[in-house]
C-alpha cells in the first residue's frame, strides 16, 4: 500500500467529518470513499480515534503560523504589504474551504472534552502570538515601527486573524479583508497607542 492510500484516507476522513460529524463517520464510508476495504485502514490507523488524531495532527501542521508567516521573507521594502496579502489569503482560504469550517468545529468540540486535542489548539494559538511577536520585533529593527508595545501590537494582530476565523465558522458576513488591512494599518501607523 502506499503514502497516497493513506492520504487518500485522511482526505475522505476530512471531507465526511464537515459532512457528518465525527461520530457519523465510520470507517466502511470512508473506505467506500477512498475505494479500499475496510481492514486495508487498519494498515495505516488503529483505530478510528487513531485516524481521527492523525487528521488532527496534519490540520494542525497545515495551519500552523510558520506555514504562512515566514519572518525571513519580510523585508522592509515588503513589510506592511506581505503582512496583509497573507492574512488576505488566510481568510480567503478558510471561505473556499467547503469543509474547514465544520471540521475546526468537530476538533474544537473535541478539545472541550479531551486534554491532547485542547492542548494543541491553545499551543497553535501560543505559536501565532509569539509569531507576531518575532514578526513585529523585525519590524522595529528595520524602523518599520516603534519600539514601543510591539508585544501589544502583535497580540492584536494575532487576536484580529483568530477571530476572523471565527467569525467565518459562523457565516456572519462582515468585511473580513477591510478588518484585517484596517488591523494592520493600525499597528503600523505612526500614531501612539499607549495608554
Amino acid at each position: 500500500m502506499s503514502n497516497n492510500t493513506k492520504e487518500d484516507i485522511l482526505n475522505a476522513t476530512y471531507i465526511l467529518i464537515a459532512e457528518q460529524g465525527i461520530q457519523k463517520a465510520s470507517f466502511a464510508q470512508i473506505a467506500k470513499s477512498v475505494g479500499i476495504s475496510k481492514p486495508s485502514i487498519y494498515y495505516y490507523f488503529e483505530s478510528k480515534d487513531d485516524l481521527i488524531k492523525q487528521l488532527f495532527d496534519y490540520f494542525c501542521t497545515e495551519i500552523q503560523f510558520n506555514n504562512y508567516f515566514r519572518v525571513e521573507d519580510f523585508t522592509a521594502e515588503n513589510f506592511v504589504d506581505k503582512l496583509v496579502n497573507i492574512g488576505v489569503q488566510m481568510i480567503q482560504d478558510q471561505k473556499q474551504d467547503p469543509y474547514y469550517d465544520n471540521v475546526m468545529k468537530e476538533f474544537l468540540s473535541l478539545a472541550a472534552r479531551d486534554k491532547y486535542y485542547h492542548d494543541h489548539l491553545l499551543e497553535i494559538q501560543s505559536f501565532y502570538l509569539k509569531g507576531f511577536e518575532e514578526l513585529l520585533k523585525k519590524a522595529s529593527t528595520l524602523s518599520i515601527i516603534t519600539g514601543d508595545a510591539v508585544e501589544e501590537k502583535a497580540h492584536i494582530l494575532a487576536l484580529v486573524l483568530d477571530n476572523i476565523g471565527n467569525l467565518i465558522m459562523e457565516n456572519e458576513t462582515i468585511n473580513y479583508k477591510g478588518i484585517w488591512i484596517t488591523a494592520v494599518k493600525l499597528v503600523f501607523s505612526k500614531g501612539d497607542l499607549s495608554e
